[in-house]
């Protein structure tokens, strides 16, 4: 073989979401005529399979890889799961427009209605003008909760890797027990997705420096065949990677949603009840 090896060294994060940082390093190197093999090594130390729980691919030519020209996205469940979930928070964020513009026109109508504007100012105070006030107060609660569902919300990879609770948990659940539908093959969890796509970007720059030591015609051909391999793979991890974090900022807008729901409800029928009691409490 007229090359040996080729290998590339990158500090960057260690892809469990914790803003810890550790140094990769992926050689690559000839094994039989058109195979080529890599080791990854984190910190100095080789892969742990046992300590990590899964390992990367030990061979990385040849192997199965969706093509490049081809959207390895395409039709997978992940796909499915996105689309619904965009067309219901639309659907979620259009009704609360609604629903927070009639509260605003409510809250409006009530401070400059001459009942309301009485309470204030009878002197001393009485149980309508805390009825009153405490009525307004719900009322406002409900429109916050209803603006909450409205507002864009910023959802990463780490948070739904690292959620422990609510809504972004519950979707890191559903992902990680049926991995085989949600995640590319031979990934296990939102970990090894994140740690997959940092090997294969080193994997792509250690290929490349092997490339450059001038090797047979031949070893070139299988050179370039993995590295178009290996960039098809990183694509489809990142595009899977990106579906998790959009599908998790649509869970919680959910959540949102069912929080202005059911909270809300509570708090509008009660602000609702304290204002029609400020009205009618008795002027003396």
């Amino acid at each position: 073989m007229s090359w040996t090896e080729g290998e590339y060294e990158l500090l960057t994060v260690d892809g469990r979401g914790r803003g810890r940082s550790a140094r990769w390093r992926v050689t690559v190197r000839p094994d039989t005529p058109g195979v080529i093999r890599r080791e990854v090594q984190v910190n100095g130390e080789g892969w742990d399979a046992e300590r990590e729980g899964w390992a990367p691919e030990p061979r990385i030519w040849p192997t199965w890889s969706p093509s490049l020209g081809e959207d390895s996205g395409a039709g997978a469940p992940l796909q499915g799961v996105h689309d619904y979930w965009s067309e219901a928070d639309d659907r979620l964020r259009d009704s609360a427009k609604w629903l927070a513009a009639v509260i605003g026109a409510s809250l409006g109508a009530l401070v400059g209605t001459s009942p309301l504007a009485d309470i204030w100012t009878h002197r001393p105070p009485g149980k309508a003008l805390w009825f009153g006030a405490a009525g307004i107060v719900c009322l406002g609660v409900t429109l916050a909760l209803v603006l909450r569902v409205i507002r864009p919300t910023s959802v990463s990879f780490a948070d739904v890797q690292n959620a422990e609770y609510g809504a972004l948990h519950k979707w890191r659940g559903v992902v990680e027990a049926q991995q085989d539908l949600y995640l590319p093959a031979g990934v296990k969890c939102l970990t090894s997705l994140r740690q997959s796509m940092i090997i294969e970007e080193v994997t792509l720059v250690a290929l490349a420096n092997a490339s450059a030591g001038s090797p047979a015609p031949d070893e070139t051909r299988t050179i370039t065949l993995a590295q178009a391999a290996r960039a098809a793979r990183l694509k489809e991890l990142r595009d899977a990677a990106a579906r998790v974090a959009t599908i998790g900022e649509f869970y919680r807008v959910r959540q949102n949603s069912t929080l202005a729901t059911w909270v809300g409800l509570i708090f509008g029928v009660a602000g609702t009840i304290l204002v029609v009691a400020a009205f009618a409490w008795p002027r003396g």
